[in-house]
């Protein structure tokens, strides 16, 4: 079994586990691959948590972004649904945040106040970007970000060779079974079971 089929193997163990309290407390889930990304085009990012969904599964956090109102939408939240996904997600090529099984070297802009010496650099980096472009395919998603003219990148980048490795010490790798587009999703609201 791949590195990658493990880890969502144990979302998808969750979801059946404690997923339909999950999915009725968040209210309206929908994924973009239901939507498609031409909802989150021209949103500015206004807000950014993570969220602890359960602490049973190791390291399974969720990463919220919360996208202002436009004309079409109220507020929501884009949320990325990985088990640690510190290790997943980049920022301009900067790992958004210590990885779980990485917490000695203290790689990312931000340390869960779930680990001892937590720090949050992110914030004010993603906070008040606003979507332009995004890029999603089966096993990757680069989302394009401004600023006041500077450009940005937040992704899931394709050379899986970019990422810390795993708990095991093995690289990550995405399943052929798995789909990024499914592990995105939008909700109205930002309420989990912990």
């Amino acid at each position: 079994m791949d590195n990658k089929t493990q880890i969502f193997s144990n979302i998808l163990k969750f979801k059946e586990e404690n997923g339909k309290q999950l999915i009725e407390e968040m209210d309206e889930v929908i994924t973009l691959k239901q939507t498609g990304v031409s909802r989150l085009m021209g949103r500015n990012i206004i807000a950014w948590q993570e969220a602890l969904a359960d602490y049973k599964v190791n390291g399974f956090q969720l990463y919220a972004f919360k996208l202002a109102s436009n004309q079409d939408y109220q507020e929501e939240w884009l949320v990325l649904r990985l088990v640690d996904p510190g290790a997943w997600l980049l920022f301009d090529g900067k790992y958004v945040a210590v990885s779980y099984y990485d917490l000695a070297k203290e790689t990312g802009l931000y340390k869960s106040p779930i680990f001892e010496g937590e720090y949050d650099n992110f914030s004010e980096l993603i906070v008040g970007q606003t979507i332009r472009a995004c890029d999603i395919g089966h096993d990757y998603i680069i989302i394009n970000l401004s600023d006041n003219g500077a450009e940005h990148t937040l992704e899931v980048p394709k050379d899986l060779n970019r990422l810390t490795l795993t708990g095991r010490g093995k690289k990550r790798r995405w399943s052929i079974n798995d789909d990024m587009s499914e592990a995105w999703i939008i909700s109205k609201t930002l309420m989990f079971s912990g």
